[in-house]
């Protein structure tokens, strides 16, 4: 199982990104547990719990909800539950929804919403 401990101090507020570090890395304990329960594989366990990671990743719906994504994805990486591939194209993702916010700041609007970063994540598994 993965030794990473995660959780933001109870002396300090927690930041949008230590929350959602923190939701992220819970989501991934939770699955590695049931999956090893049930599989009795680490690789099986390890492979749906880094999903799990992934899915638990926030929802792009403005600039700040991009930064935390970003925190995510960087500690996923750290980690090792988010590989190089896909940590790469879900910062290229962030980088295109923020592209996407600054050109709705100018007053113009998009063809069609931003879609979640999971929805993003299932796109890079296929």
């Amino acid at each position: 199982m993965l030794n990473v401990s995660f959780s933001p101090t109870a002396a300090t507020k927690p930041s949008p990104g230590d929350l959602a570090i923190d939701r992220c890395h819970r989501a991934w304990a939770a699955a590695y547990k049931a999956e090893f329960a049930l599989s009795k594989s680490k690789t099986v366990a390890f492979r749906i719990a880094a999903e799990a990671y992934r899915n638990a990743m926030p929802p792009l719906f403005n600039s700040d909800s991009i930064r935390v994504l970003i925190a995510c994805i960087t500690h996923g990486l750290l980690i090792g539950v988010i590989d190089e591939t896909k940590s790469s194209r879900l910062l290229y993702a962030a980088r295109i929804a923020s592209h996407s916010f600054d050109y709705t700041k100018t007053g113009r609007t998009l063809s069609q919403p931003i879609e979640c970063a999971t929805q993003a994540s299932a796109m890079q598994s296929d």
